[in-house]
């Protein structure tokens, strides 16, 4: 479904396709539609035999937690590159990813409940290519838990926006994370 606009999303749109694997929603501009539309709940209610979705290139700024509410035991892989995401989206424990894609969004960092709901999944990779992340002391721990997890896969090509607007590789910090710890404990 490419080309398709949509405001408004029909809970039922994907209801007569049960044994669907594959769901590839690329521009479709789904983010007002799952914004403002409580229907999104509904609308994998009966694929639960999705293992891969792409919802990239969709203005999505938010993904309602109702979303992926249901069991969607078979989902591998989920791209939500190119959209407006700032924050991880929310997602069950119950979904096994394999490969999140979150690229070429506007994540600064994860929030420590995003970094709750990674750890209570099982390991997987997920790549952060061209999110403006940040360097900041409240993204201590996300930085910490990036450091520690190996689950960022793309952690070679990264770069943070420190305080003073000047940009680094992610690694660089990472490999000093114990110093720049001591400099965020020293200012508060």
């Amino acid at each position: 479904m490419t080309g398709w606009y949509r405001n408004k999303i029909n809970g039922d749109l994907l209801s007569k396709l049960p044994l669907l694997e594959t769901l590839i929603t690329s521009d479709v501009r789904l983010g007002g539609g799952l914004t403002n539309n409580c229907e999104a709940a509904f609308l994998l209610q009966n694929n639960l035999n999705l293992t891969s979705i792409d919802f990239s290139y969709n203005a999505i700024s938010n993904i309602p937690k109702s979303l992926f509410m249901h069991r969607l035991a078979a989902l591998t892989e989920l791209n939500l590159s190119h959209n407006k995401l700032s924050a991880f989206p929310s997602l069950t424990s119950e979904i096994q990813l394999e490969i999140l894609d979150l690229s070429f969004n506007s994540i600064t960092y994860f929030s420590d409940d995003g970094i709750q709901t990674i750890d209570n999944m099982k390991p997987f990779k997920i790549y952060l290519k061209a999110n403006p992340l940040q360097w900041l002391c409240p993204s201590l721990r996300f930085l910490n838990w990036m450091k520690q997890s190996h689950i960022v896969a793309d952690v070679d090509v990264l770069r943070c926006v420190q305080e003073d607007g000047s940009r680094q590789n992610i690694v660089n910090i990472i490999r000093n994370l114990k110093s720049y710890g001591r400099e965020c404990v020293a200012k508060f």
